[in-house]
């Protein structure tokens, strides 16, 4: 369950920004945007775990979902697709 939610707003949002990058930002702002999103795409996602289990998941209440973080994390990976 929490896959699908983090799905659910990754994929669309990852989408809407890779589309917004390469059709509508000017060439100044997709120089800046478009390294900086192909570093966080190499970064291992067992970084990416112990980030989240680390510094996300204490600040969330226990009745919040856990997909927020998960979606959070995966944004980087979808904007580069």
């Amino acid at each position: 369950m929490v896959t699908v939610g983090a799905a659910a707003i990754a994929i669309p949002s990852g989408l809407l920004a890779a589309v917004y990058l390469s059709e509508y930002a000017g060439e100044r702002r997709r120089a800046v945007l478009k390294p900086l999103l192909e570093i966080l795409a190499g970064i291992p996602t067992v970084v990416y775990g112990y980030f989240a289990f680390a510094y996300i998941t204490p600040f969330s209440k226990p009745s919040s979902p856990t997909s927020l973080p998960t979606t959070l994390l995966a944004l980087p990976l979808s904007w580069e697709s």
